[in-house]
């Protein structure tokens, strides 16, 4: 134990792995979570594990840095959340094709809970108990607390409201997991940008408070001439410390909002994005009303108001196609749509549709719809087709909104490393020349 030190915590992992491993054999047809034996058996076998990992990595992390621990937390929250958001998507998936062919979702979720014996199996069992109850599909889901984004929850609580249960929880399951995964990618590397900027930030302001001064008065005593881009990176310290801070305080606070926005999405405790709405005067009770009073709403309502617009055309066009009329589709969208601003948006369109209003128009005020889109709806609902379009409409919202992003990030990325690495280089050559040449002159 002493010879590996903090690694000896790895040894409790083996135990732990090998008791889930016998739960697993030994009651691998029992799911209920009640069971006092398994339930047991789960609590020592995880407790082991996490402690075996948390000893070995705090103690490895002891020997390094622990501004390190926090990064380690995240991760290990992010891989759980990815893990446990693929395991009930493909239990959500199950559901829609066992929908589609006309099986009870009961079965299909006790058999679901039969093959899987975990923590999804438990939730499954949950979920079928929920639903013979009598209660909807979404209200299951959220009983058992199913980790889905925004498309998911949507394609649940549809399902609650038309005939075609099966057909509208595989399209809109599909297209949710495809859109997520796209959106998941571009929103990775801009949030690498923000934490390689707090970081640079970070070793900057030390070197310009603590290093900076040191050297010019190292060099002061020894009676040497500071080079001049020594000279001048004094002279940028000394505007940093006294007001230079300032001007970097805004970026920096929108940097760190959105670094611990992304941890959260990947933690699973926040779904992107954050789409302004036109009410931003209720008692800031939504992120996207604070982001308004910093100036950044109307950016963030530029680039991610296609989001949602996107969902509600392609619900509308799947609620168009089972004969619901328009100003109906509206308010059953409106009381069923995950997100509280959007829900509130089209609860306005509605309403202005009722009064006689055109929907094209009263989309277009509460930004869920283009004026291009909606020219092309126009004259696709002349030609009886208006499903169809919704649908593609949808489609194409969400796929300029990746390439605007896509777009952002290839400009940003290379022209934040050369600043970013144009920068180290200053620093680094500032203060290497003058060390230089005073070896040379002690020599």
């Amino acid at each position: 134990m002493q010879t590996l030190g903090p690694l000896a915590w790895i040894i409790l992992v083996v135990p732990g792995i090998a008791l889930l491993m016998a739960a697993r054999i030994f009651y691998r047809k029992q799911v209920l979570s009640s069971n006092l034996g398994r339930l047991s058996l789960s609590i020592a076998a995880w407790l082991m594990i996490v402690l075996g990992l948390l000893g070995t990595v705090i103690g490895a992390l002891l020997w390094l840095s622990i501004p390190f621990l926090p990064l380690f937390f995240i991760a290990l929250l992010m891989l759980v959340d990815r893990f446990r958001r693929s395991e009930h998507h493909a239990l959500l998936n199950t559901l829609a094709f066992a929908a589609e062919k006309g099986i009870p979702l009961p079965e299909t979720a006790r058999a679901y809970a039969q093959e899987n014996s975990g923590d999804t199996g438990v939730r499954a069992q949950y979920l079928a108990e929920q639903i013979e109850a009598g209660a909807s599909l979404s209200a299951a889901t959220r009983g058992c607390r199913l980790r889905l984004a925004t498309p998911l929850r949507l394609a649940v609580n549809l399902s609650d409201v038309l005939t075609a249960r099966g057909l509208a929880l595989r399209s809109q399951l599909q297209w949710g997991s495809d859109t997520d995964a796209s959106f998941r990618t571009i929103i990775n590397r801009l949030l690498y940008l923000c934490a390689v900027f707090l970081l640079l930030l970070f070793v900057l302001t030390f070197t310009m408070i603590k290093i900076v001064p040191v050297y010019h008065r190292m060099y002061q005593e020894f009676g040497l001439i500071l080079p001049e881009p020594t000279e001048l990176l004094v002279s940028v310290s000394k505007w940093f410390v006294k007001i230079g801070w300032v001007y970097l305080a805004p970026l920096t606070i929108a940097s760190a909002i959105a670094l611990v926005l992304g941890a959260l999405y990947y933690t699973g405790w926040y779904d992107f994005p954050v789409v302004v709405g036109t009410q931003a005067s209720r008692r800031y009770a939504h992120v996207a009303d604070v982001l308004r009073l910093m100036d950044l709403g109307l950016a963030l309502r530029y680039l991610f108001w296609r989001y949602d617009a996107s969902l509600v055309l392609r619900s509308l066009s799947l609620l168009l196609a089972q004969k619901v009329p328009l100003p109906q589709a509206l308010v059953l969208l409106a009381n069923v749509y995950p997100r509280g601003n959007v829900r509130r948006r089209l609860t306005l369109a509605a309403m202005d549709v009722e009064r006689g209003g055109d929907w094209k128009q009263a989309l277009q005020r509460q930004w869920l719809l283009g004026t291009a889109e909606a020219a092309v709806l126009n004259s696709a609902a002349r030609a009886g087709n208006l499903p169809w379009a919704l649908d593609e409409m949808g489609e194409g919202l969400m796929r300029r909104m990746t390439y605007r992003l896509m777009l952002l990030h290839q400009f940003l990325y290379p022209v934040l490393l050369l600043i970013f690495g144009g920068i180290v280089a200053f620093v680094s050559i500032a203060l290497m020349i003058p060390l230089i040449g005073l070896i040379q002159g002690l020599a």
